[in-house]
């Protein structure tokens, strides 16, 4: 009360003694029991490149918001096409029911000859967004817009290709295998090399050539239901794209009407050495506008020269 604080100013306070007495002394001990394991060679490197990043980059962050519906209605349509023409393909090689194939993989004899039974590829939205990732670096290159570089003691490196690393989770650490001039390759190819890469580095099959270079990284954590994050550049690059799970929300649309529709939040690190605030803003900007069109991905590209 104010009086108390009053009373306080003008006697003073007085130390009430503790009621609360421990004799002999508790001198709680500084950790719980654990079990020292030493650091694989993995984990040290990570820690090493990590700890460099953060020490010698200045990052910065900047967050954008995506509707991921379009994106969402294309994959389910690639898929489905995908599903028929290996329906097709399957009835072409003498068999009745793709149902019989659904879940078995390998192949076996029939009448003589070779049958493949495997299951239809699907694409991944992680695929989708490799790719409008890297039509929006390729975009920003046509436009000449400085975000597909990396700065050195002597001078900015200008990529004319992009190059994607792709941020994969394995036991004990995490890899970055990289799709080499990601923005020209067709949707269906990329996509078909990173499940392959993604598969080789969960067997820990990866070569040194695998997971050398890349002009950009992109982590997504969307699967864990990760609303967004942000994270650290990947050293020698300049940035990197941290990706969150698509959620549905409630808004108005162009009509003033309340709809539902599927949100992701996308956060760009960069170093801010070699990608300004506004360029690192315009390259977030094309990469939204990718997401939310998504016709582009389908479309062959040239990479800038």
């Amino acid at each position: 009360m104010q009086q108390d604080i009053d009373r306080a100013l003008k006697q003073g306070l007085r130390a009430e003694p503790s009621s609360l007495s421990l004799d002999p002394p508790f001198d709680p001990p500084f950790d719980p029991p654990f079990e020292l394991r030493p650091h694989s060679r993995m984990r040290e490197v990570i820690a090493e490149r990590l700890t460099l990043s953060k020490r010698t980059i200045p990052h910065f962050s900047i967050s954008i918001a995506c509707k991921l519906d379009a994106l969402l209605a294309l994959r389910e349509q690639l898929n489905h096409h995908f599903f028929e023409q290996h329906q097709a393909t399957l009835k072409r090689q003498g068999i009745a029911s793709v149902a019989a194939s659904v879940g078995k993989k390998g192949s076996e004899k029939e009448e003589g000859k070779e049958v493949v039974k495997e299951k239809s590829f699907k694409l991944s939205v992680n695929d989708l967004l490799v790719k409008a990732l890297a039509l929006s670096l390729e975009k920003c290159m046509q436009e000449n817009i400085p975000v597909n570089v990396a700065w050195t003691d002597e001078g900015m490196k200008h990529f004319q290709r992009v190059d994607v690393a792709v941020a994969v989770a394995i036991p004990g650490g995490l890899v970055t295998p990289v799709l080499r001039d990601a923005a020209a390759r067709p949707l269906l190819a990329l996509a078909q090399e990173l499940h392959s890469l993604i598969a080789r580095a969960r067997k820990g099959k990866l070569q040194p050539q695998d997971y050398s270079g890349g002009t950009v990284s992109i982590s997504n954590l969307g699967m864990f239901s990760v609303h967004a994050f942000q994270a650290i550049v990947n050293p020698p690059q300049a940035a990197i794209l941290a990706v969150g799970a698509g959620e549905k929300v409630l808004t108005k649309n162009a009509s003033g009407e309340i709809v539902e529709e599927t949100r992701m939040y996308a956060t760009l690190s960069a170093d801010h050495r070699a990608i300004d605030g506004a360029a690192a803003a315009q390259w977030c900007e094309r990469f939204k506008n990718i997401v939310e069109q998504p016709a582009s991905l389908l479309l062959v590209h040239k990479h800038v020269m």
